[in-house]
C-alpha cells in the first residue's frame, strides 16, 4: 500500500512517524557506540569518555547535554579545555552517545533540563580533563625519562621546563591511552 501525505490518515501517519523515529535512535545509538568510535582508522584515541585526542591534536569533548540556545556546548568546552590546558582552536565538540556514564544526576537519566547542564556536567568533565592532562604528563615523563613533576601542560602541549623541550597532545595521545587511568588527580586551583 502506498502512502502519501494527502492519504496518510492518523494511525497510518503515527505507526511510520514511530517506525521511522525507532530506526534513527537505533542508528544514532550504533553509530556513537565506543567501540566502535576506538575502532575506527584515524579515529580520535579515547583518554576517556569526555575527552578524546587526535593524532592531529585536535581535543573532541563530548558534551552530555542538549544545546537549545543557552550556549551549553561553549560553556562545558571551555570548562574542560581550561582543565586540560587546550588551545581552544584545537578543541571541537561532539554530543555524547547514549550510554551511562552521561547519566544526568538530577534525573537518573541522560538529559537536559531544569538548568542543570553546567552544575551536573562541572565536576565530570573537569575530572576527565585533569585525568587526561595527568595521562599526557606521564607520556610525556616517560619519553623523556624525567619526572612528571618537571614537567607541565599549556597550550595543547608538554613542556619540559629545564630542557624546553615540547610534545603537543596529539603526539602523545597514543601512548598514554595505554598507561593506567589514575584516580583522584588534582584539579587546577581557581588561581
Amino acid at each position: 500500500m502506498s502512502l502519501n501525505a494527502q492519504s496518510m490518515d492518523r494511525r497510518s501517519f503515527l505507526k511510520t512517524g514511530a517506525a521511522g523515529a525507532a530506526g534513527l535512535l537505533i542508528g544514532f545509538y550504533f553509530h556513537g557506540d565506543m567501540e566502535t568510535l576506538a575502532a575506527a582508522p584515524d579515529a580520535p584515541i579515547v583518554l576517556n569518555a569526555w575527552i578524546h585526542v587526535g593524532t592531529d591534536d585536535l581535543v573532541t569533548i563530548l558534551i552530555d547535554k542538549s544545546e537549545m540556545g543557552q550556549s551549553i556546548l561553549t560553556g562545558l568546552a571551555m570548562i574542560a579545555a581550561d582543565e586540560l590546558e587546550c588551545d581552544w582552536k584545537k578543541v571541537r565538540t561532539e554530543f555524547a552517545p547514549a550510554d551511562k556514564v552521561y547519566i544526568n544526576p538530577r534525573f537518573g537519566v541522560q538529559g537536559t533540563g531544569g538548568s542543570s547542564g553546567t552544575p551536573t556536567s562541572w565536576n565530570p568533565l573537569r575530572k576527565a580533563s585533569a585525568t587526561a592532562r595527568v595521562m599526557l604528563l606521564e607520556a610525556a615523563a616517560q619519553k623523556w625519562g624525567v619526572d612528571p613533576s618537571e614537567c607541565s601542560a599549556e597550550n595543547s602541549t608538554i613542556l619540559h621546563a629545564a630542557t624546553k623541550r615540547r610534545f603537543s597532545y596529539g603526539s602523545l595521545a597514543e601512548a598514554a591511552a595505554r598507561l593506567p587511568v589514575p584516580q583522584d588527580v588534582p584539579l587546577k586551583t581557581p588561581s
